[in-house]
């Protein structure tokens, strides 16, 4: 009886796993705009489901990163998400990106610009703790 539980678990799981990755395989709308992207993103991070988020703001950059704006705010998000995730190096890294468009420009709306620098802060204060933690 428990390996025919297990067993019809497993495949519960497995389908679950290759529905939600289907979902993500069908073609975003061609007709969004970057706002549109950025808000589908948003909700999909909110609910957690950071695959299909990135997928979305990768989108925006891919269509509309040439704008600097939509750049800095799709970076900014993909950072924040992996800080959510524990990936620490690619948050870093991202957001290294985001504080370079400001040493360039300036002028820039500062909203990302704090974010970007707190979040790095936070990254810091963890892989110090970290390194303590191994002495």
């Amino acid at each position: 009886m428990k390996k025919i539980l297990t067993a019809s678990l497993s495949i519960l799981a497995a389908c679950t796993i290759f529905t939600g990755c289907a979902s993500l395989s069908k073609d975003i709308n061609q007709d969004l705009t970057a706002e549109e992207l950025k808000l589908k993103a948003y909700e999909y991070s909110s609910n957690g489901n950071y695959m299909a988020a990135e997928r979305y703001y990768q989108e925006a950059l891919k269509r509309f990163g040439t704008n600097i704006e939509v750049s800095i705010s799709c970076k900014y998000e993909i950072a924040h998400m992996n800080i959510k995730q524990k990936k620490y190096d690619k948050a870093e890294a991202l957001l290294t990106e985001v504080l370079a468009y400001y040493s360039a420009n300036p002028m820039l709306p500062a909203q990302y610009k704090k974010l970007s620098e707190n979040d790095l802060q936070k990254i810091m204060d963890k892989k110090a703790k970290q390194t303590k933690k191994k002495k």
